[in-house]
Formats: C-alpha cells, structure tokens, sequence
C-alpha cells in the first residue's frame, strides 16, 4: 500500500463517525419537582444566546455519543467563537481516530497500568509509527497523537476525569527550547512543553521555486501571467472570478480578504475616487479598519491596508451596479443592503463567510433573516472549483501553464512589487519595508523570502515593457514614485 492510498479509517474495526449539529446551543435544564411526576421526563432546556454552527459529535461505533470525547469538544467550544470552528473540527477528526482505535482494541481510554509500554496511549503510539511505514504522512500523524495529548491534558485540567483515575501518567511532558524570530528579525528563544508520545516527523522540504508565506507559495512567472491575461480577454473564466484574481494580483490580499469585501466599501471608495480624481485608494480591512473594514476578514483579524487602482475600482463598481449582482443580493442574507458581499454565488450565498454574518446570525430576530436560508458555512470551496476549471481549460491552449493555488496569486502580487520596486532603483531596504507593508505580513522574516527569491531567480527581474503596460503600470498609482 503506498502513500497515496493509505486511510487511517480503513485501519481500525471501528463504526464510529462523526456527525455535525447545524446549530449548537449552551443552555440549562430545568426539572420538574412535581409530585408523581418523572422528573427526567418533565424539564425544560433554557438556551443561552447565540448558537455555533457545524459543531463535530463523536458518535461510538453502538451508535451513542462518546461522552468523555464530546466533553472535551465542548471545553474547546467554550474558548472559541461562533466562526472559529476549523480547530475544533480538526481536533475531532484526529481525536475519531483514537476513538476507532479503542474500539478496534476493545479498551478503555484511561488504561494505564504500571508498565508504561502496555498503557493505551502508547500503543496507540506504536500503532500510528506502524502505519507511518504502510504509508501514512508523518505531519498528520503528529496531529493525531498531539490531539490524544491535548484531550488528557484538558480532561485533567477541567476535572472531566478525577486525578485519582489516572493511575499512571497516559504519557511523560519534555521541554525544550526553540529559537525563533521575532517581528523585528531578533533571535529569540521559547519553552515549548511536549510529550514523549511526539511523533518526528519532517519539515516539508522547502523548494527553490517556492515562498513560505502561509504555505509554500509559487509566484507565476511572466509567461504565466500572460496566459492567464489572456484566458481573462477570452472570457475563458466567470467574470467574479476575474475580478476576485484581478483584485489579488492588484492589492496582495487574500481569497478569504477578497470573498470578504462588501458593496459599501466599494462604492465608498469610488465615490472618493470621482471626487478627489484619485489614481488610487486605499480599503482597509480587518480589526480597527476604517470605513467598516472591519467586516472584511484578514488573517487572525490583522488590520490590512489594501491599495486599489482606480481602473480595478472602476471595474467593481460596474459590477457591483449591475442587474446581474441586484439579482444575487435580492436572494442572499443581506439583500439589497450596501454592506452585502461584493460577491456571490448564484444562490446568492457568500463565498467565503464572513465572522459578522455568523455573528448577525446569532440574532434570530434580526430584520435579515427575511432571506436566511439554511445555513452553509462557505470557505471558498466554490473559488477553487471554478480556479481549477478555468487553470484546466486554459492549460489546453497555453501548455507553459503550470498548476497554481488562488493563494499563489498573493505571491505573484508580491514577486512583481519587488521587481518593480528594483526596476526603479530602490534599495533593498526600501523594498523589504514597503513589500512588507503592502503585504501585511507581521514577521520581517517572510518578506526577506520574497528579495531571496527574486535574487535566486533572475528572469523575475526582466519584465517585457509590453507586460508592464497590462500589469504593472497600475504600480505606479499605488504610491512608488520614480
């Protein structure tokens, strides 16, 4: 069995899943006293407000919920917010597959005899390096068992088991320090607390044609760049979609930025446009953004100054003021209101839920609800749907097409700023600083990848006066001077 075709849920005589509760409340039970009355069958439930949505349920292979697992669910729902939900579906996929491994072995999870290699969390340790050799990822190997480690940590700190069950330690803590740097590119050093259950896995290894920046990140070259230009004249991907591109390889911003942007700041920012004759502006996004850029989200809620060309402003303005997106507002949450999404689905559905609609949503007697339907948390699976129809048909006709993510799009944005910045003469701080700015990357360190690339690869630096007329010319309005 190789790699690619290795299921860890193949592995284990185990029916146990996982199901999703559409809507989730915290709330009290109140029992009825009355005489001759079964109390447990006389009660009230009092929801608290608000509701979190797709909440992960362990469910045993007889069918009953996993009490202790969907306990320690619970305690990580209660630090996160109704948005926030990703972390607690990844810690119930991994913690599933424990749960099949229990089952699998018939034992209890809190079996930890005096010999530490019959305790059950190392077995299941020994287990997992087992199926790393029969061709499991090391790195989602790790998740697994440092999941197992967090869910005896937690249950023990929040008194779900008594100490006194743990008859032996379910593993042994390791300290260590990492060097790291910080904002300013000092070294510094941290504790990090382990277990002896980690699993070693190795770093992916990083390739030359790549930028780590959230992920490893390949910026297109020039040809590339052409071709999808050309794929854009020919129609060859839906109009949202070329905007939703032009705006990345425009501003840097991310799918989840983009997805994000209402029809308020849009048309905030073209109005300024008119009647200050700008050649730019800037839309912030993110905690503490101006003008509501709030409700655009950004990466752990970093404010993001983002600087729009006046032609792309110009663009999304006829967009957003045609009868095509009046009718997908008139379907959608928000309906007509200016702070509706710039973008939507033909369902009208956003496509990349924002945190304010989760929390807009938490009011069900809020005037919106008029057009709610049922609710999907969209994170752009629709975006990436269409990017890979449009990457697969233009790949037909312009074979120097290579395979590309949206987020490398961000890079892109990135790659041409350095080397448009070097065509005019900067110097390489002037450049770390103001790629760094553009970008809204909080570490000085991943901006210095994207000057390391464009030295390890000269043709980044050669740009055609034909391309810089189609792409880069625009640079010009976003505040670099000659």
């Amino acid at each position: 069995m190789n790699a690619s075709t290795f299921r860890i849920r193949d592995q284990f005589d185990s029916t146990a899943k996982i199901i999703e509760i559409t809507r989730f409340y915290f709330g009290e039970f109140t029992y009825s006293t009355s005489t001759g009355t079964d109390s447990n069958l006389n009660f009230e439930f009092h929801r608290k407000p608000g509701w979190w949505p797709n909440l992960p349920v362990l469910i045993q292979g007889n069918g009953l919920p996993w009490e202790i697992g969907n306990a320690y669910l619970l305690k990580l729902v209660e630090t996160k917010r109704p948005w926030d939900m990703e972390t607690i579906k990844s810690r119930a996929t991994y913690l599933l597959a424990y749960l099949r491994f229990l089952e699998d072995i018939d034992t209890d999870f809190m079996h930890f005899p005096l010999r530490r290699s019959e305790r059950v969390t190392y077995l299941f340790k020994d287990k997992l390096q087992d199926f790393i050799t029969r061709g499991l990822n090391p790195l989602y190997a790790s998740n697994i068992i440092n999941t197992v480690v967090h869910f005896y940590r937690t249950i023990a700190e929040e008194g779900l088991v008594g100490e006194k069950e743990f008859k032996n330690s379910p593993f042994k803590d390791v300290h260590r320090f990492i060097k790291f740097l910080d904002v300013r590119g000092f070294s510094r050093f941290k504790n990090v607390t382990t277990s002896d259950l980690a699993i070693r896995h190795t770093k992916s290894h990083k390739r030359l044609d790549r930028i780590v920046d959230g992920g490893q990140l390949r910026p297109l070259s020039i040809e590339e760049q052409r071709a999808i230009l050309s794929g854009f004249k020919n129609e060859m991907c839906p109009f949202n979609l070329e905007l939703m591109m032009r705006i990345t390889l425009s501003t840097g911003a991310r799918m989840q930025t983009v997805c994000t942007i209402r029809v308020h700041h849009i048309k905030t920012a073209y109005k300024t446009l008119m009647t200050e004759n700008a050649s730019s502006i800037e839309i912030q996004a993110g905690n503490g953004a101006k003008n509501d850029g709030h409700l655009i989200n950004t990466k752990n809620g970093k404010l993001h100054r983002l600087l729009f060309p006046r032609k792309l402003i110009e663009t999304l303005y006829i967009y957003l003021t045609s009868n095509y997106h009046k009718s997908l507002m008139q379907k959608s949450y928000y309906g007509t209101e200016d702070f509706n999404y710039l973008f939507l689905t033909e369902t009208g559905a956003p496509f990349y839920i924002s945190k304010q609609e989760i929390m807009d949503r938490q009011n069900e007697e809020s005037n919106h609800s008029v057009n709610s339907k049922d609710f999907i948390q969209n994170k752009g699976d629709t975006v990436r749907m269409n990017l890979k129809k449009f990457r697969q048909n233009l790949a037909k006709t312009h074979p120097e097409l290579r395979y590309f993510k949206f987020h490398d799009l961000r890079a892109t944005f990135g790659m041409n700023l350095v080397r448009k910045l070097n065509n005019k003469g900067y110097t390489s701080a002037q450049i770390l600083n103001e790629v760094k700015t553009r970008m809204g990357h909080s570490n000085i360190e991943t901006t210095q990848t994207y000057l390391d690339f464009g030295q390890l690869f000269e043709h980044y630096e050669k740009v055609s006066m034909e391309f810089e007329e189609q792409l880069l010319d625009e640079y010009e309005s976003i505040g670099i001077e000659n």
